[in-house]
């Protein structure tokens, strides 16, 4: 029978082979080995030690967008992030910020910028965006003298009213309270 051939058994061995080196390159491009290797140097040096050195590493590279990047963790990748929020912030008012944009400046294809992204924040880079030009529009709204309008186009949103739901859902009130709100603890610290 053909199976019992030398070259059938060669056939197998190689399909078995392909699908061994298939399986270990997905382990590699989910970062399987970094994370044992990690595991094994953090075992040896003291997971404490190790935790707060990243953690005052990264929060002092990314400040208050570090929560939002949780599984970023060595410096190659505290890097990739910083470069992107400094990216987001210079081009801010742009509404077409967006991540095949942010792929463009970043230097890498739209699909792998996808990738990483998620994989550093468990979020979409859109929802990111998102996120992030509500929280800007809440500093602004906090700390300048800018009129709600002007917030909206400082921070590259086009419709008034996506902006007023996009903003009640994250803080829970309009733009407008909000301002008011922060505006009366300002005072009362003042006054202290």
């Amino acid at each position: 029978m053909w199976y019992h051939t030398v070259w059938a058994y060669v056939g197998i061995f190689l399909l078995l082979l392909a699908c061994l080196v298939g399986y270990v390159y997905k382990l590699y491009r989910k970062g399987f080995f970094s994370h044992v290797a990690r595991a094994w140097a953090v075992s040896r040096k003291g997971l404490e030690i190790e935790n707060e050195r990243e953690l005052s590493m990264k929060q002092a590279a990314l400040g208050d967008w570090a929560d939002y990047f949780s599984h970023c963790h060595l410096p190659e990748q505290i890097t990739f992030v910083q470069r992107i929020l400094e990216v987001i912030n210079e081009n801010l008012d742009k509404e077409e910020l967006g991540p095949t944009f942010l792929a463009e400046k970043m230097h890498v294809s739209p699909r792998q910028f996808y990738r990483k992204f998620k994989d550093l924040s468990g979020i979409t880079p859109s929802d990111f965006i998102k996120k992030y030009r509500i929280v800007k529009a809440a500093h602004l709204l906090a700390e300048t003298d800018l009129s709600i309008q002007e917030v909206i186009e400082s921070v590259g949103i086009s419709s008034r009213p996506y902006f007023y739901k996009e903003f009640a859902e994250k803080y829970g009130t309009t733009p407008k309270n909000y301002r008011m709100q922060h505006r009366k603890d300002e005072n009362v610290n003042n006054m202290e």
